[in-house]
């Protein structure tokens, strides 16, 4: 029947038009898709970008975990994220910043061990005990990304991302791995000028603050105290006849007393207190016609290669 075979023609091309309609409609969706994948890389990629130049500038170890903890927790998609300040002796994670989550608290341990491996599984086991819960956001993490950022040889931050909704995104994870590289490179470069800036203001022999830092620092002390009218301290302290035991024992073990003198001061100062190192010729000189005064006895310095010297610190004269 001719009629009968036009219908089944049409009914095919019907078909073969329906079916081209749905694989255009596909591939329109996943053309959709990938531009908005594209987009969301491009997205990534500039926001990277711009994190890591805003990090290259930074000079502080506070700014630095601040930073860090921001720009982690958006380049994750808004997960949240903690950034700790490694504790040596006992070994703690002390919370530095966070974003996206509540305030963090201080966990303790592992012990002796502070290579990144070891800080994944502490807090993998964390997690398992659900120790984590208490310091990642509500619901508790069910993983984390961590990484360890190191200072010279030791660890001195840890960086943790949570997700709360199962395994972490490999995605997310690499876009993090690049990150951590220009926060280890910021990391590296804060600690180089700390060690450069402690050389120009502290003392290469005994630790202490050097002259000249201690003239800028005088003036403003005073010229704060001043406007708050609080007093002001200043102590001067010397070492008698200390030209006499350079010549009688030797300068290595002059040194070793001054070193040992210092280390008594700062350890018996308060944190806002500021210990400076005079100009090298105050220490020879000899105050005469001292009237006496109080004394109390310090507890024996070491030197190299001699007996315990005893020093008599004078009060009050």
């Amino acid at each position: 029947d001719p009629r009968a075979g036009e219908t089944s023609e049409v009914d095919r091309l019907r078909e073969e038009n329906e079916e081209l309609i749905r694989s255009l409609t596909s591939a329109n969706t996943q053309l959709s898709e990938s531009n908005e994948l594209l987009a969301s890389r491009a997205q990534t990629i500039a926001a990277l970008l711009d994190y890591s130049q805003a990090h290259s500038g930074l000079l502080s170890a506070e700014k630095l975990g601040t930073e860090t903890a921001r720009a982690s927790s958006k380049l994750a998609g808004g997960r949240p994220c903690v950034v700790y300040r490694v504790h040596q002796a006992p070994v703690e994670l002390v919370p530095l910043a966070w974003e996206g989550t509540k305030a963090a608290r201080p966990l303790s341990g592992p012990r002796g061990d502070l290579r990144e491996t070891a800080i994944q599984a502490w807090i993998a086991d964390l997690g398992k005990t659900g120790e984590l819960a208490r310091t990642s956001p509500d619901p508790p993490a069910s993983s984390a990304y961590v990484r360890a950022i190191t200072s010279g040889s030791t660890t001195s931050h840890v960086v943790a991302v949570f997700e709360s909704g199962g395994p972490f995104p490999p995605s997310v994870r690499t876009v993090l791995d690049k990150f951590m590289h220009q926060v280890q490179v910021t990391a590296e470069n804060i600690a180089l000028h700390e060690s450069m800036r402690a050389l120009a203001i502290r003392d290469g022999l005994t630790g202490l603050y050097n002259h000249r830092y201690f003239q800028d620092r005088f003036i403003e002390e005073f010229a704060r105290a001043k406007r708050h009218d609080h007093p002001l301290s200043l102590i001067f302290v010397d070492i008698d006849h200390f030209k006499k035991f350079n010549d009688t024992h030797g300068h290595p073990r002059g040194d070793a007393l001054l070193r040992g003198v210092s280390r008594l001061i700062k350890s018996t100062g308060r944190l806002s207190d500021v210990a400076a190192r005079g100009p090298a010729a105050a220490e020879e000189m000899e105050r005469a016609g001292r009237p006496k005064a109080d004394q109390a006895r310090i507890d024996p310095v070491p030197l190299p290669h001699s007996r315990e010297s005893d020093i008599v610190a004078r009060y009050g004269g």
